[in-house]
């Protein structure tokens, strides 16, 4: 998490205002003190991750922060609008980005345990990254299935978990507040059109990582030969690796059709980030192994949602796993997987 390392000098001004990151977490409570706080009115637990503890100004400067993001949300509509608008102090767009991985991968922990941060000098706290995936893709007995789920969100269904009072700050958020329902639908519209939230491509890129780790699979299964035998919330035994992967690839193509209903997907929407310049001309990146090539010209590299990671010419330094953006002037986007 990019945030700015605090001191313990940083106690005033400024230098007071982050860079913090915290977790909400069922489990709160477990932590030694002047490393936890619980909110004054909802109770939320809340784990205080950077900086160390023991500088009473940064803890508390924290939990009133957070106190206050708290007691906006709580009270929308009637802290709205103007300068008591919990959106001024609480970022919107990464709530609502971390709420549909959350669905998307059917995540029944997403707000059991929730991370957060808040930067020096920014006025919101953010929410992510996300994280806490072992009983997600319908991989927990309490809600599977999943997509038997039709009618609300799986967060919202009384059968996934949350720390103290999170799910009922979740539903003020995403129910209560009636705009929340546009932007649920414009990031995911936007995800889906723009930035190849698509089933196929998460489809490849699982069959990517599964042929990536299929030596290791065979290894870990001779060391813990646990493959047909149950696991914490397992409700299923599919009796092979490939067939663990096909399980997650049949989830998530009939995830994506009752998600398109429930956050109100629109094929029209696209982002106003022109990625796609109209052109004939076609971007070739080589890849080898963690870098991108191109042999000519200029292009840039972004992450898939708008990091730039590279701009130049020649070969990327070596980049992190996962999906990537390539453009070059005048030629449409396209997608590599590293």
């Amino acid at each position: 998490v990019e945030i700015t390392e605090m001191e313990p000098t940083d106690i005033a001004d400024e230098a007071l205002t982050g860079g913090y990151f915290v977790e909400v977490d069922a489990y709160a409570n477990q932590e030694p003190e002047g490393e936890w706080l619980e909110t004054t009115t909802r109770h939320i637990p809340v784990t205080i991750k950077s900086p160390d503890p023991g500088i009473s100004q940064q803890y508390n400067y924290i939990k009133s922060y957070f106190e206050k993001v708290e007691s906006l949300v709580f009270r929308y509509p009637n802290s709205q609008p103007g300068n008591f608008d919990y959106r001024n102090i609480f970022d919107l767009e990464s709530f609502v980005q971390h709420f549909i991985v959350g669905e998307l991968s059917g995540n029944t922990d997403t707000y059991w345990s929730t991370y957060m941060y808040k930067d020096r000098g920014d006025d919101k706290i953010h929410t992510g990254p996300v994280w806490d995936f072992d009983i997600a893709f319908d991989n927990d007995a309490r809600t599977y299935p999943i997509n038997n789920i039709t009618n609300t969100f799986l967060f919202n269904s009384g059968k996934a978990s949350a720390a103290t009072n999170m799910m009922e700050f979740a539903q003020r958020i995403i129910k209560t507040d009636t705009r929340t329902t546009t932007d649920i639908s414009d990031i995911w519209s936007i995800a889906r059109n723009d930035y190849y939230l698509t089933y196929d491509d998460l489809a490849a890129y699982i069959d990517a990582k599964a042929a990536e780790l299929d030596a290791s699979q065979k290894l870990n299964f001779i060391r813990w030969p646990i493959m047909n035998q149950y696991v914490h919330q397992n409700p299923v035994i599919s009796g092979s690796y490939a067939a663990e992967v096909n399980r997650i690839k049949t989830y998530l193509r009939n995830r994506f059709t009752v998600l398109d209903k429930l956050m109100k997907y629109d094929p029209s929407k696209t982002s106003s980030l022109d990625l796609c310049i109209a052109d004939n001309t076609k971007v070739n990146p080589i890849v080898n192994g963690q870098t991108i090539t191109i042999t000519s010209g200029t292009f840039t590299v972004h992450t898939l949602d708008g990091r730039l990671v590279f701009a130049g010419t020649g070969t990327t330094p070596l980049l992190s796993p996962g999906l990537y953006i390539v453009t070059t002037p005048g030629a449409p986007a396209v997608k590599v997987v590293i």
